[in-house]
């Protein structure tokens, strides 16, 4: 009886094996499957990008950022080199910035879109939102500045503006001569910006931070001559009156103030004429 049934089980193996199709076709069929199963999930890419990206734009629209955020992310994530996944990143980004504070995710998927994206349009967008988050509200000038030098490197149409941004970020560095070669440059360069009274004025501050009397003079002085009815105009005339002042030009000081009456504050020229007047008198008195 026992051979009897190890003789049916030997038979039954047999049978199985049969019927069992070579290793190498089991191993072309594995193949031939796990291919239709790609095809199936990149034909899917494109669709659940756009689903997503659509539901990202539903959400935004009824005020709901941070679903919008985790939609535009979905959807770069499921078709990364697809045409919306630029934008899509760029906007989770923007809502992560301009609509819930969360500013360092916002920057680090900037940064992204930048790495990942940079023969894209979105990279410049991304270029100078980052820079100006970096700036204004991480208070980073160093890593502000790579940006807004790379993105100076592109065309764009106001570079003048992206120049004094620079210049800015090395004055918050102390680094009071690179400022000053930037606002410069924003003057060599751009003859028609409207920032050039601006640079001109920031040059003589920085000559004036650095103890170079006579050079913020000059600055200063040519603030006045070149865009008179600027703001900065009134302000240089401030700066120059202190020089005379100081070098003990009483008089020029004097009347620099009172032309300066129409234009500034009148109870801080009344003040400053004050001093000025004062000294005179002590002057006439030691003579």
């Amino acid at each position: 009886m026992q051979k009897l049934q190890r003789d049916l089980k030997r038979e039954a193996r047999r049978f199985r094996n049969r019927n069992k199709p070579p290793r190498h076709r089991r191993l072309l069929l594995g193949l031939l499957v796990g291919i239709l199963a790609l095809g199936l999930f990149l034909g899917h890419r494109p669709i659940l990008e756009q689903y997503y990206f659509d539901r990202g734009e539903r959400a935004f629209a009824a005020a709901e950022h941070q679903q919008a955020v985790d939609s535009f992310l979905l959807a770069r994530h499921h078709n990364p080199d697809g045409e919306k996944a630029a934008a899509a990143l760029l906007l989770a980004a923007d809502i992560e910035n301009l609509k819930l504070g969360q500013f360092r995710e916002a920057l680090r998927h900037y940064l992204l879109v930048i790495r990942d994206y940079s023969e894209h349009p979105e990279a410049k967008s991304a270029l100078r939102q980052a820079a100006t988050l970096s700036q204004e509200r991480l208070g980073e000038p160093l890593e502000a500045l790579m940006l807004w030098q790379m993105l100076l490197t592109h065309a764009i149409s106001d570079g003048d503006r992206v120049q004094r941004r620079i210049a800015d970020c090395y004055f918050r560095l102390e680094n009071f001569s690179q400022a000053r070669i930037e606002f410069e440059s924003l003057l060599l360069n751009y003859p028609e910006s409207p920032l050039r009274a601006l640079a001109q004025f920031r040059i003589g501050e920085i000559h004036a931070i650095m103890a170079e009397e006579a050079e913020a003079f000059q600055a200063m002085v040519a603030v006045r001559e070149q865009w008179p009815d600027s703001r900065y105009a009134v302000e240089a005339g401030f700066s120059i009156a202190k020089y005379l002042e100081r070098q003990g030009r009483l008089q020029e000081a004097e009347q620099l103030l009172l032309e300066l009456r129409e234009k500034a504050d009148s109870a801080l020229v009344e003040q400053r004429l004050k001093q000025v007047r004062t000294r005179i008198a002590e002057k006439k008195k030691a003579i």
